[in-house]
């Protein structure tokens, strides 16, 4: 089985498929649009923030490899 992972240079695409979106949405679109290997995270900070940045600059992107 082969799994794609997000290159640095999708890391823009990554981030305008979730920018402005909660948690729970960008989790949902996150695992429809990537073939992952694990669940998603989406956190966002300070805790009483209720949805990912609309600014780009703002959202931080992270591949976290899956252990094997």
């Amino acid at each position: 089985q082969q799994h794609q992972l997000v290159l640095p240079g999708e890391a823009d695409e990554v981030r305008a498929a979730v920018q402005g979106k909660t948690p729970s949405e960008a989790v949902a679109v996150l695992k429809e649009r990537y073939p992952l290997a694990g669940e998603p995270a989406v956190e966002t900070w300070p805790f009483w923030v209720a949805a990912v940045p609309g600014a780009s600059w703002r959202i931080d992107v992270r591949l976290i490899p899956a252990s094997r």
